[in-house]
């Protein structure tokens, strides 16, 4: 009985290290034209089991494969018109309480952001640090137009994204195009990524001193009071 018993518990060990360590597949696939066209397919694998999630338009579908038996699928309803019925039945605004303009980063919400990042970036630290560890991105391209109608406000993002381009490019896998618009407010494009995660359910681990600091997103709920 003895040694069945240290048998049963080697199994259990075994069992959950590789649990825990089984790699984890991604690939994404993107098309966008504004919010007119939007198609999404994610597919993931880990181990024996398999995931796939499409959208478009706001219709989607989630699939979960066992090899190649499906265990689930799911099929949602016209999101984008739940989410507009579900705004105005709630009257949930994104506008400032003196007026009807749409809602505007004043400095006190600025504020409160800046705020919600410090409290969490001890943990956001840890998290990146052993994401970067786990995670090797194979392919990494996106071909983006993008415009936000304010030509200054234009031109500081693809700033910003020159800055930090050397950076991004350093994996041969990574091509990335960024087209600045200065006169129409657009976002359209195609992004494309596979990603090797090595312990998924690791990554996920770390994530939980963030999820569950209920001290950090005290900003985040004073911001929802603000625009409620």
């Amino acid at each position: 009985m003895v040694l069945i018993a240290i048998i049963v518990l080697l199994i259990l060990i075994v069992a959950v290290y590789l649990f825990f360590h089984v790699p984890l597949n991604l690939s994404v696939i993107s098309d966008f034209m504004g919010s007119e066209y939007i198609y999404s397919k994610l597919k993931g694998y880990w181990g024996p089991f398999s995931i796939e999630f499409l959208f478009e338009n706001g219709e989607a579908k989630i699939f979960l494969f066992f090899m190649r038996f499906i265990l689930f699928t799911h099929q949602f309803k016209d999101m984008r018109k739940e989410t507009e019925l579900g705004l105005k039945d709630d009257r949930i605004k994104l506008k400032l309480k003196q007026g009807d303009r749409k809602f505007e980063y004043h400095i006190e919400t600025f504020h409160l952001i800046i705020k919600f990042f410090v409290n969490i970036a001890p943990n956001l630290w840890n998290f990146i640090k052993f994401f970067i560890n786990s995670a090797k991105v194979q392919s990494l391209k996106a071909n983006i137009r993008y415009g936000t109608g304010d030509p200054a406000l234009t031109g500081s993002f693809f700033g910003l994204f020159s800055a930090i381009r050397p950076l991004l490019h350093l994996h041969d896998g990574v091509i990335l195009i960024f087209s600045p618009d200065f006169e129409d407010r657009v976002l359209e494009g195609d992004i494309q990524m596979a990603l090797f995660l090595e312990r998924p359910l690791l990554v996920l681990l770390q994530l939980l001193p963030i999820i569950f600091s209920t001290k950090s997103w005290i900003p985040i709920l004073d911001i929802g009071r603000r625009v409620s």
